[in-house]
C-alpha cells in the first residue's frame, strides 16, 4: 500500500478511537439508538447495492425504508452457509467501497469453504473497536502499553492475514508487541518458545490451550506464566478453564468472533458471557423454526453483520448454540450478555428415540477422568462412534478407556464405542475442532 493510502487508513483509526472504551457503558436508550441508526445505514446499502437483497426486497415486496430498527431485520429470511457458499458473490455490494475488499477464504470447525470480502474501511475501523475488548487485557496486565501478546493460531487463518494487513496499511500501527507460533508446531516448540518470550498474554483457540496446558500440568512441565489467557475460534470446557484458573493460576477470558462478523462478543472483568457488540453486530436467537425465542431460552445464533460492506450478511445463521442471559452484569456495562457457546449445531449427534447427544452430555463424563488431557468423539457410521483420548500415557489411557467407552455407549442407547489411544505430542488435528464430529444430519437439534 502507498503512503497515502497508510495515512488514510492511520486516519481512519484515529478518528473511531474516541470513546470506544465508554461506548459499551452507554444507556441502553443511546446504545440502542447507534445500533438502529446503523440497521437503516446498513439495509439501504444492501438493497441499493448488493444483489441478493435487491431480489430479496423485490421479490418480497418488502420496502427497505420500512426496516427501521434492529427488531425489524426479523421481515428479511434467514441466511444459512450453504446459500452463501453456493454464491458468495451474490452477497458482495458492487459499490466502490467494496471494490478492493480483503478476501478472507476458512472452512472453520465445519469444513464447508467460506468466501467472505471484507471492505478495508471498515477493517481499519476495527481496529478502533478494539480497543473495548483490548480495555480488558490491559485491566489485567496492569498497563496500557508496552505489554507482550503472543498468538498460538494457524499461520494462514483470519487473525494472522488481517494483522499482515494492519502492518502494510498503517503508518504507525497501535498495538502491543506482537508475536505469532503455528499451533501445528510440536508442543516442545511451543513451550520453549513461550518460555523464551514470556508474553503477557497468550491467545489461541479454546481446545488447543487446553491440550497444552493439560499436557504441561500432567507431564509437570515447566511453562511461563502469563498474565492472561484469551481464546475464541472454539469453546473451552468448564474442566479446562478450571484447570488453567485453578491449578495454573492464570485468569481466562474469550471472544466471540468469526470472519463473517469480527466483532460479535467479549468476556469483561467479571467472566460469565459475551458482552455483545450491539452497535457492530445484531444478535438474535432462533428456534429450529427460525422464529426468536426469548431471553433466557436456548437455541441458534443468528447475526446481522452492521459494519462491514464487502459481504454483508443480515439474518446469517452462524451454527452456534447459546443463550442471552438476563441478569445485569457487575462491571456496569450496559449491553446484552450471551453465554458461553454450548456448541454447534452440527456437534449434536441425533439418536433413535429422537433425543440429542450433545457436547456438554460428553464433557460431564469427562469431567472426573483428570488423565485424559483432549477428547473427541467421531461418528463413524450411524451406530459406530470412535472415542479419541488424548492422555499423559499409554498407562493412563488403558485406565480410563474402558469406563469412559462404556459411559459413552450408553448415552448413545448402547452403539458400540472404540476408544483409541492419541499422545500430546501427536495429537491429531491441533488447532480449533469440534469435541463431537457427527454424521451430517438433516435434522435441527431441539
Amino acid at each position: 500500500m502507498n503512503l497515502l493510502g497508510k495515512a488514510q487508513g492511520t486516519l481512519t483509526v484515529l478518528r473511531n478511537v474516541p470513546g470506544q472504551r465508554r461506548a459499551t457503558y452507554l444507556p441502553r436508550e443511546q446504545l440502542l439508538a447507534h445500533r438502529d441508526e446503523r440497521v437503516r445505514e446498513t439495509v439501504e446499502y444492501a438493497a441499493a447495492t448488493v444483489p441478493y437483497y435487491r431480489d430479496v426486497f423485490r421479490s418480497q415486496g418488502i420496502d427497505p425504508r420500512e426496516i427501521r430498527t434492529a427488531d425489524d431485520l426479523e421481515r428479511l429470511p434467514l441466511l444459512d452457509k450453504l446459500e452463501l457458499r453456493a454464491d458468495p458473490l451474490r452477497l458482495v455490494s458492487t459499490s466502490d467501497r467494496a471494490g478492493d475488499a480483503v478476501v478472507y477464504r476458512t472452512v472453520g470447525t465445519t469444513g464447508v469453504p467460506v468466501e467472505i470480502r471484507h471492505d478495508r474501511t471498515s477493517l481499519f475501523e476495527g481496529v478502533a473497536h478494539s480497543e473495548r475488548e483490548r480495555a480488558i487485557e490491559c485491566r489485567f496486565v496492569g498497563k496500557r502499553v508496552r505489554y507482550t501478546r503472543m498468538s498460538i493460531s494457524d499461520t494462514t487463518g483470519t487473525g494472522n492475514q488481517t494483522r499482515a494487513f494492519y502492518r502494510g496499511g498503517m503508518l504507525a500501527p497501535v498495538r502491543p508487541k506482537h508475536s505469532s507460533l503455528s499451533v501445528s508446531a510440536p508442543l516442545e516448540e511451543t513451550i520453549a518458545a513461550v518460555n523464551s518470550v514470556q508474553p503477557d498474554v497468550i491467545r489461541s483457540y479454546g481446545s488447543y490451550l487446553e491440550l497444552l496446558y493439560g499436557t504441561v500440568v500432567a507431564k509437570r512441565l515447566r511453562l511461563h506464566r502469563p498474565k492472561l489467557i484469551v481464546y475464541g475460534g472454539d469453546r473451552l470446557t468448564a474442566r479446562g478453564r478450571a484447570l488453567i484458573e485453578s491449578t495454573v493460576g492464570v485468569p481466562v477470558v474469550s471472544r466471540y468472533n468469526c470472519v463473517e462478523s469480527f466483532k460479535i462478543g467479549f468476556f469483561c472483568e467479571e467472566r460469565r458471557g459475551f458482552h455483545l457488540h450491539e452497535d457492530l453486530c445484531h444478535v438474535r436467537i432462533v428456534d429450529p423454526q427460525g422464529q426468536t425465542v426469548p431471553d433466557g431460552r436456548h437455541g441458534e445464533v443468528v447475526i446481522s453483520n452492521l459494519v462491514n460492506r464487502g459481504t454483508v450478511l443480515l439474518n446469517y445463521r452462524l451454527g452456534d448454540l447459546a443463550t442471552i442471559v438476563t441478569e445485569p452484569c457487575a462491571c456496569g456495562r450496559t449491553t446484552r450478555i450471551l453465554s458461553e457457546l454450548e456448541g454447534r449445531v452440527s456437534e449434536f449427534i441425533l439418536l433413535e428415540d429422537g433425543t440429542m447427544f450433545t457436547p456438554t452430555m460428553l464433557a460431564d463424563l469427562m469431567e472426573p477422568h483428570g488423565d485424559v488431557i483432549r477428547y473427541q468423539l467421531v461418528q463413524i457410521e450411524k451406530d459406530r462412534f470412535d472415542l479419541q483420548l488424548v492422555t499423559a500415557d499409554e498407562a493412563s489411557f488403558a485406565q480410563v478407556a474402558g469406563p469412559l467407552a462404556a459411559d459413552v455407549s450408553r448415552l448413545l442407547g448402547g452403539a458400540p464405542v472404540e476408544p483409541t489411544y492419541h499422545d500430546s505430542a501427536g495429537s491429531p488435528q491441533v488447532g480449533k475442532f469440534m469435541r463431537i464430529t457427527a454424521l451430517p444430519t438433516d435434522e435441527p437439534p431441539a
